[in-house]
């Protein structure tokens, strides 16, 4: 279970260092969205630290543990309960990420039209959204689904919403 829970955090950090290019872009819309999702990972990694270190702390004293299970579940609880309200912040952090992709000076009829990608990168967005999260993504988000998943809905929902690429007249 430790190692488990050491290879997942060693996994949000991986994918929360991704985001730090963007993070430093001189882009505003752009470094906004990628330091929301950069919080949201950072959180959850601290989560995760706490989880390992209380889990250490038990197994190091496990007379203690055996006397105040009562304590020893409701921490176990809180935590869960913190990573899962974490995980619900990522679609958010997502729908923010959209903004960055339009580009907000093109508008058509009063409305913003076009994406701020190339149609091949649009393409490539989408091709790496459904390799990931498979074909049902198409169906956009539904109940029940895990935040991540849920996310990548959204966010394959907006790309197929009939935005123009940047390279398209």
């Amino acid at each position: 279970m430790m190692k488990d829970l050491l290879v997942y955090s060693a996994g949000i950090k991986q994918a929360n260092s991704l985001l730090d290019t963007h993070r430093r872009s001189q882009d505003t819309l752009i470094s906004q969205s990628a330091n929301a999702l950069s919080n949201v990972y950072s959180e959850i990694y601290e989560n995760n630290r706490s989880l390992v270190a209380f889990i250490e702390e038990t197994l190091n004293d496990p007379g203690k543990a055996n006397s105040q299970q009562g304590t020893w579940s409701r921490k176990l609880s809180e935590n869960a309960a913190t990573n899962e309200e974490l995980w619900r912040k990522f679609p958010l952090s997502i729908a923010l990420a959209t903004h960055a992709l339009v580009d907000n000076k093109s508008t058509m009829n009063g409305k913003l039209y076009r994406l701020r990608i190339t149609k091949s990168e649009l393409e490539q967005l989408r091709k790496k959204l459904t390799d990931i999260f498979g074909n049902q993504i198409a169906q956009g988000p539904n109940a029940g689904q895990f935040p991540l998943e849920a996310s990548g809905a959204l966010l394959y929902l907006f790309l197929n919403k009939g935005w123009k690429p940047s390279d398209s007249k």
